[in-house]
């Protein structure tokens, strides 16, 4: 991964099982952010605030996944591991 040119890092992962076009969402500092996996399921975020608390999520149907390192993240460097895998049952 190359970091970018902007401000922030990046943050990202893989949804498996790996699928294109779907959608995940971003929540920090209390905005919403969205984009679409792509490449056999890669999804990533770019300008993430260093040091910001987040969490990422897919939804399908009724049951929302979250990354399996956990529900909240925060955002100290650039990382591509939150991956979701969206075969497991969902989490309290």
């Amino acid at each position: 991964m190359r970091p970018h040119d902007g401000q922030g890092v990046v943050v990202g992962g893989r949804l498996n099982p790996p699928e294109d076009g779907k959608r995940i969402t971003l929540i920090v500092d209390g905005r919403l952010r969205r984009t679409v996996t792509s490449r056999g399921g890669w999804f990533m975020f770019t300008g993430v605030p260093r040091d910001a608390v987040g969490q990422i999520a897919y939804k399908r149907a009724s049951t929302v996944f979250h990354p399996w390192r956990g529900r909240v993240f925060q955002a100290a460097r650039n990382d591509l591991e939150y991956h979701i895998y969206a075969a497991q049952k969902a989490g309290p």
